[in-house]
């Protein structure tokens, strides 16, 4: 656990070449002495393929992330919000590095409706989505539902309990859909 920490730490400071040599060594020694769908297994894989996204190293980014999708599904069920947020994660993950389309975007739209339906149309994951969704969209070209997104995700931030980093990203994404 504290080599995960001391990876994610490094993640956080942008260090993410460090980052991927504690949470590669992390992955190594877990397999070694947890059970295969152990999930720690599935948060070490999703932090690594973050980070090798972060590197733009996607092939690498979507084998780990297909592996902790593959080991949360089978131990949360495919509806639990970390399931929910993996896939999400796995989504901006491809958007960032060019890879936006029809798969994505039908994608996103699936996790928001289950989040919607597991979390309730205010929960901050649900804003989160409309977020991710309305920046695949306005990457896409599509600033006219790119800003009904941000609208969403906006009104759902100002609510109680969001974060201000969440309430200006969502902000700022309104901004560039509407001045595209």
């Amino acid at each position: 656990q504290l080599r995960y920490n001391y990876a994610a730490t490094l993640q956080a400071g942008l260090e993410f070449e460090l980052a991927r040599d504690e949470f590669e060594r992390t992955l190594a020694l877990q397999r070694r002495v947890l059970e295969p769908d152990h999930p720690m297994l599935a948060a070490t894989l999703q932090s690594l393929a973050t980070v090798y996204c972060d590197l733009k190293v996607t092939e690498s980014s979507n084998d780990a992330f297909a592996e902790a999708l593959k080991i949360s599904t089978k131990t949360l069920g495919p509806d639990h919000p970390n399931v929910l947020s993996l896939r999400s994660n796995w989504m901006t993950c491809q958007i960032q590095n060019g890879d936006n389309g029809d798969a994505q975007e039908t994608e996103l739209r699936e996790i928001l409706s289950l989040r919607r339906q597991t979390l309730g149309p205010d929960h901050p994951d649900v804003a989160r989505s409309h977020y991710v969704l309305g920046l695949a969209l306005l990457e896409r070209g599509r600033a006219s539902a790119a800003v009904a997104e941000a609208e969403r995700a906006w009104a759902i931030d100002g609510k109680d309990g969001a974060t201000a980093r969440y309430r200006a990203q969502s902000g700022f994404l309104l901004a560039r859909a509407l001045r595209a």
